[in-house]
């Protein structure tokens, strides 16, 4: 899944209106979305249609690309009443009447994109929301509601929301669920009253409200994690984890295959691998590992990030995912973050401890010590492409064989997924003639990626 680059969105929120008019034009042109089961009140084409085509025209000017309304797929809505003429929706200088208005919350999306519109119920007046939460206002009074029924307090807020689209259990199985794919539109939801989180799961109208209690907290700060830095593991890894950042500035990777070998190992911010320990897991441990998962619901975290509740710097963050789930959260707050994840934890370090220092680096071909005259073009000539000079005025000063710490060669964007594995390639320095100019590129081994570094 594509998601469009932070830059972009920031482009597309001050190129575009925040609302507009609409005319009326033939109704019945886009199919009508898929709704919930709970959902009784069909979105009308018209306003479909409405928010198709504004979308539609401000993607299709901030990619310079005609994105047509085909493109894009509203996949839920809500019937909301906002709170003004505005639709909830008004700047600082306009005037909005205090009258409710009847209308709808709509999320139209483009290549795994969320947006989020405000209409009134005909069509007539639209508006693409810049609110950060953008949970329905209906289902954050049932929320709300529901966290003070259970005794939490009144004093309550919701911090944070986002959609989600659930299997059968919410993204809550027990040890005892068989959880079918049936994709359920909702929400993960935030609710704190100033000291303790709790996290609530959804479906898209509130019908069914769920506490993931497993996650919910009162010694850290839990929060989302983006979407970009979700990991992607090979189909032969089965548990991976990383420590970034710290004062240190290393980061550790530690790689379980699904044959028990374990391999974990630094690099350094340049990407230069350091300490390789590895291991071999037997089949009971490995067993015994993936009880634990199950057993202490390591998916019901899937998706969050706890931070201290205490300003703090220069700390590390520690990732793990099984690839279906994904948890963060700040080093040096390991005691504080739920105790279930603290035992997943414990179990993955474990197995670490098993781990002894490789005494060679395996390589797919570590008898190629002479940089390929293939690469060494292929540098050059996009080196030269990028500076719009001659491939005569590029020469190859230096290279040698590294080890990059993952498929993008250690040089992945915030919007890439790269494959979670060491992979084996050269650094090479090329240089400008006219200007001396050095440039560094990284490649895998055969020359079939090449990167140059910023």
């Amino acid at each position: 899944m594509r998601h469009l680059p932070t830059l972009v969105l920031t482009t597309l929120l001050l190129s575009s209106p925040l609302h507009r008019t609409v005319a009326q034009p033939n109704a019945g042109t886009i199919s009508s979305p898929e709704t919930t089961i709970t959902e009784t009140e069909r979105l009308p084409d018209i306003v479909s249609q409405q928010v198709h085509t504004d979308l539609a025209q401000i993607l299709s000017f901030v990619f310079k690309n005609n994105i047509t309304i085909e493109d894009i797929s509203i996949d839920r809505y809500s019937r909301e009443t906002w709170s003004d003429s505005c639709l909830g929706l008004g700047g600082p200088a306009e005037s909005c009447l205090a009258t409710p208005t009847e209308g709808w919350q709509i999320e139209a999306i483009y290549q795994g994109q969320s947006f989020f519109y405000h209409t009134d119920l005909s069509g007539n007046q639209i508006r693409r929301s810049t609110l950060d939460n953008n949970l329905p206002s209906s289902l954050q009074t049932r929320l709300l509601q529901t966290a003070e029924a259970a005794g939490f307090g009144e004093d309550l807020s919701i911090v944070e929301a986002q959609p989600k689209l659930w299997d059968s259990c919410y993204g809550l199985p027990t040890t005892a669920d068989i959880c079918s794919a049936i994709g359920i539109y909702g929400w993960q939801a935030i609710v704190t009253d100033g000291d303790h989180y709790w996290i609530y799961h959804t479906d898209n109208l509130g019908n069914t409200i769920r506490l993931n209690d497993i996650a919910s907290t009162n010694t850290a700060v839990p929060t989302f994690i983006n979407d970009a830095e979700f990991e992607e593991l090979g189909s032969e890894t089965t548990f991976y984890s990383n420590v970034m950042g710290g004062i240190i500035g290393l980061t550790t990777v530690s790689r379980l295959n699904n044959d028990g070998e374990l391999l974990v190992y630094s690099h350094s911010p340049d990407q230069q691998i350091h300490n390789r320990n590895t291991a071999n897991i037997s089949p009971q441990q490995l067993d015994g590992f993936y009880n634990q998962l199950t057993e202490n619901n390591f998916n019901s975290f899937n998706g969050l990030l706890y931070l201290p509740k205490v300003d703090a710097a220069d700390y590390g963050i520690v990732t793990l995912t099984n690839g279906a789930s994904q948890v963060a959260f700040a080093d040096f707050i390991f005691s504080d973050v739920p105790p279930q994840l603290q035992t997943v934890t414990q179990g993955w370090e474990a197995l670490q401890a098993e781990t002894k220092p490789m005494p060679t680096i395996p390589v797919a071909d570590n008898s190629q010590t002479e940089l390929s005259e293939n690469i060494q073009t292929q540098v050059r000539t996009n080196l030269a492409n990028h500076l719009g000079i001659s491939v005569d005025q590029i020469t190859i000063q230096s290279y040698s064989r590294q080890t990059w710490s993952d498929g993008c060669l250690g040089l992945g964007g915030p919007a890439e997924l790269c494959l979670a594995a060491l992979t084996e390639g050269w650094q090479v320095e090329a240089v400008d003639t006219d200007t001396n100019q050095t440039y560094v590129y990284r490649t895998n081994l055969n020359g079939d990626q090449i990167r140059r570094e910023p």
